[in-house]
């Protein structure tokens, strides 16, 4: 028997794949060179919490709090089948040149990385997460030093050929790169292998995050007002840092997955996707809040019978019909992207209507599935609490595909397994 879906974790899926959205589509700076709330509230965040859930989603598929893992070989095979389509889809979609910078690619990587700790326990998995989290970006700085800089090309289908090209780009180089980006899969992994479903763990991941994000942002301010300013404004380069706009500008304004290697003060910013250490603990702990808040919010819907609160609970099941079919949501949307060629075609002044309409296409199409899955008595839905028939059914259509090739992949190195 398959354990429930935890709708929180997919209320949390909904809320990163909406904020990705808002930052793809949404201008980062308004006409007075000031920040939009959008790009603040959710770059560099809503795609760390994306990448901590797949260690979530991996811990739950492989048993939550009871691991499954034996026999390891069909387990093992099974998630390097789901990493290697999920990442040919990401190249697939980058093949189009959209103008958005495509994660899935990176996001199957990280699953295989990830499978090398499926068996690890809770304590040792974050003890690893906070020592990559501080090695890992020095590192990083170390080998990038000898490096073109810049993000570069997405990698796509084209650089199949190119293996050498598109590893340094998946791993070292690019907008998410995997070395600086596995603490996410086994901090999330951590996260899975707990009781999501009791009260006290989402409070305590709250409250745990909280103090990660706040502590990780103010360690990187004095660090920076006490003499890391100087030393950034000196060693430039000032096509990045632009001295006249300030530290609080710095630390709000993007980069492009990591920093620049012209001094090391650079690994003490917390700027969005810079993957420095303070960068990774303040979004891990972002991340952290957002998942145990949804978790409280889901838990206390499917508690409640006030019908005054039933908008709330009708809510909760919308966005967690979306966060259980994200990978065809997203696919849906860079491709939606592409065809209306933003930043060319579409005026910054109607991007606001234009993530609505992204927005509310993602949750009317996942509502409408999920609603059929239910509607048909051949489909096996799964047990979501009381929250209402929305909500249920298990998948996706790209999530049904990448799961039937994965179970295909487990039967063909063991036997098919008889379900329970």
């Amino acid at each position: 028997m398959r354990p429930p879906r935890i709708v929180g974790v997919d209320v949390a899926r909904a809320l990163a794949l909406l904020g990705m959205m808002s930052v793809h589509l949404l201008p980062e700076v308004h006409d007075d060179g000031t920040l939009t709330p959008a790009f603040l509230v959710s770059a560099g965040r809503a795609s760390a919490l994306f990448a901590l859930l797949a260690g979530v989603g991996l811990a739950l598929a492989t048993g939550g709090a009871a691991p499954r893992l034996r026999p390891r070989l069909p387990v093992t095979a099974a998630t390097l089948t789901r990493a290697v389509l999920i990442m040919l889809v990401g190249l697939a979609l980058a093949s189009l040149s959209p103008p958005v910078a495509v994660i899935l690619a990176n996001y199957g990587l990280l699953f295989v990385v990830a499978c090398v700790a499926l068996g690890a326990r809770v304590r040792t998995l974050l003890l690893t997460a906070a020592t990559w989290t501080v090695t890992a970006p020095l590192l990083d700085h170390l080998l990038r030093q000898h490096l073109p800089t810049g993000p570069g090309d997405q990698p796509s289908l084209t650089t199949l050929g190119r293996p050498v090209e598109m590893l340094t780009h998946l791993v070292l180089t690019g907008y998410y790169p995997v070395l600086l980006w596995v603490p996410y899969v086994l901090v999330g992994l951590a996260v899975g292998r707990m009781q999501l479903g009791d009260r006290m763990t989402a409070g305590a991941l709250t409250l745990s995050g909280l103090v990660l994000a706040t502590a990780a942002r103010l360690s990187s301010d004095l660090l920076l007002e006490a003499r890391g300013w100087r030393a950034l404004s000196s060693a430039g380069p000032l096509d990045v840092l632009q001295p006249w706009l300030g530290l609080g500008q710095l630390q709000a304004r993007g980069q492009f997955g990591v920093p620049p290697t012209t001094t090391w003060w650079w690994q003490a910013v917390v700027s969005p996707h810079t993957a420095t250490p303070f960068d990774l603990a303040c979004t891990m702990g972002s991340a952290l809040v957002v998942l145990g808040v949804c978790l409280l919010i889901s838990q206390a819907a499917a508690r409640t019978t006030a019908r005054w609160l039933a908008p709330s609970r009708w809510a909760v099941a919308v966005l967690a019909a979306a966060g259980s079919m994200t990978l065809t949501l997203y696919s849906l949307h860079v491709v939606a992207a592409d065809q209306l060629a933003i930043g060319v075609v579409v005026d910054p002044a109607h991007r606001g209507r234009l993530l609505l309409a992204h927005i509310a296409a993602a949750l009317l199409l996942a509502s409408v599935w999920k609603a059929r899955l239910r509607a048909n008595p051949s489909v096996r839905a799964e047990p979501v609490g009381t929250l209402p028939g929305l909500a249920a059914g298990r998948r996706g259509p790209f999530e049904a595909i990448v799961a039937a090739a994965s179970r295909l992949a487990a039967e063909l190195v063991t036997g098919p397994a008889r379900r329970t």
